[in-house]
């Protein structure tokens, strides 16, 4: 599934990732490994996702290229809820 409208930023590709999900964003960032602050900064663009978490957020199988340039080689962006 595809975004309906497009995803400029990380924070844009950060939330609809959270709203696929179907988790709320507090479940979002316990799946994830990231608090509730750091998702939060990310989300709302005060911060820049860092190394560190896009590493967990890359042993979620989420795919850090699209994340990070809304570019992917993946036919779909995949959310696999642990």
């Amino acid at each position: 599934m595809q975004p309906t409208q497009p995803c400029k930023t990380e924070a844009d590709r950060l939330v609809y990732l959270c709203q696929k999900s179907g988790l709320t964003a507090i479940q979002f960032a316990e799946n994830c490994g990231l608090s509730k602050s750091q998702l939060s900064h990310f989300m709302n663009g005060r911060r820049r996702l860092s190394r560190e978490a896009l590493e967990k957020l890359a042993q979620q199988d989420i795919d850090i290229n699209w994340l990070l340039t809304g570019k992917s080689i993946r036919q779909e962006i995949v959310w696999i809820n642990r």
